[in-house]
């Protein structure tokens, strides 16, 4: 597949016109960077001495790049103009480029014809990725045709499966499918004063604190509780003498605070940037797959992703997505220490937890770094409500 995605990069090159052109200099490095700093295209870039590269450019940039080389005394020189733009007078005799052109679009036809990413938005307690595994087992993945996919019976299948879940959609949009999860009203809390339920645990937790309104207790403080435990009963027994216990259902209603435990990733950078405004910009270009960067030698530089473009034909959106890379010079960075580092994690998990409950502790238990990004691994423990109203089934 790569030769094929290789084809199509070359072909919307020559579709788009290009120029391969020598620069010829001192200050050859400073060209490119100010090529790159206005977000103009160049690629296969080859050094042929001390003075003087070649690259290639889209013909709509030449004259920028003129601008840009006269600026700091260089000199530009065409070798060669290529692309439909100059040549498509001779289309009718080029049989070969006509029937290439034309499996470059039936390639893309039937690409945009697969599903290539899913999406999931959901407030349910379920995992996304069991959701995804899930879906993929009812045959909705990525790189499968849309009109193999009977999404009426995915849906119904899936919430067969799944009975705290109330409504499920499937949008196609392109090349990216988005499904929305909204849990069942049982699930939700129960306004209605009248209904009885008792309350339940809606996770795993220890018992530290409580308020009971309404019901009678079924746990203890320090008790450990796992989801679906039975936390408050919705009920009263009274009993008069020489008469049978009686048994009035209620709606039961209470504040229990629990000790639970969370496990996240985050990523923090690892450097701190000195002048934010002295950057320069790439292209890096994604077919499915294949990563195509058109700058090399960043050895020297920091780098993140700014910006991301996704082509789209007729409204439908490709797997072709163009990314807009900001470097940063090492000289113009700090490597932040390991206390730094670990602050702003904790921060990021204080942020996020504190939305939640009362964070109480934060324990880091890896970390790795990879592309000038560390990746930790951390454990948090919080205080939080836990308690998950449940209807009662009377018995008759």
């Amino acid at each position: 597949m790569g030769g094929g995605i290789l084809l199509i990069v070359k072909l919307w090159h020559y579709i788009r016109g290009y120029v391969i052109i020598n620069i010829k200099g001192r200050h050859l490095e400073r060209v490119i960077n100010l090529i790159h700093h206005n977000n103009i295209l160049i690629w296969d870039i080859v050094k042929v001495d001390s003075g003087k590269i070649k690259a290639r450019i889209e013909l709509k940039d030449y004259k920028q790049v003129i601008e840009i080389s006269n600026r700091l005394s260089c000199e530009v020189e065409i070798i060669r103009k290529s692309g439909m733009t100059l040549w498509k007078w001779r289309l009718q005799t080029r049989k070969f480029f006509a029937v290439a052109f034309i499996l470059v679009l039936l390639a893309v036809y039937i690409i945009s014809s697969m599903v290539i990413t899913i999406e999931v938005q959901t407030e349910t307690s379920i995992d996304e990725a069991n959701i995804l595994k899930e879906l993929e087992e009812l045959g909705l993945k990525s790189w499968v045709l849309k009109n193999n996919l009977n999404m009426n019976e995915i849906e119904a299948e899936f919430l067969k499966n799944h009975k705290e879940i109330d409504f499920m959609n499937i949008e196609i949009n392109g090349t990216k499918i988005t499904i929305d999860i909204v849990a069942s009203e049982e699930s939700q809390k129960i306004y209605d004063k009248s209904i009885p339920v008792d309350l339940i645990a809606s996770k795993d937790g220890i018992i530290k604190d409580m308020l009971i309104i309404n019901g009678t207790s079924n746990v203890e403080i320090d008790q450990k509780v796992k989801k679906g435990d039975l936390l408050v009963k919705g009920e009263v027994v009274t009993q008069k003498v020489e008469e049978s216990p009686e048994i009035t259902y209620i709606h039961a209603m209470a504040k229990i605070m629990a000790q639970t435990s969370y496990d996240k990733d985050y990523e923090i950078r690892k450097y701190k940037v000195i002048d934010e405004e002295d950057y320069k910009f790439n292209r890096v270009l994604h077919i499915g797959g294949l990563v195509i960067n058109f700058h090399n030698g960043e050895k020297n530089y920091y780098y993140e992703s700014n910006e991301e473009q996704r082509l789209k034909i007729l409204g439908n959106e490709l797997p072709i997505k163009i990314d807009k890379i900001k470097y940063y010079a090492k000289e113009n960075c700090i490597d932040k220490s390991k206390e730094e580092l670990e602050d702003e994690v904790k921060d990021k998990a204080k942020e996020e937890f504190n939305k939640i409950g009362q964070v109480q502790n934060i324990e880091i238990n890896s970390s790795t770094v990879n592309n000038n990004v560390y990746k930790y691994k951390i454990s948090i423990t919080i205080i939080e409500e836990i308690s998950e109203e449940q209807k009662i089934d009377k018995e008759e």
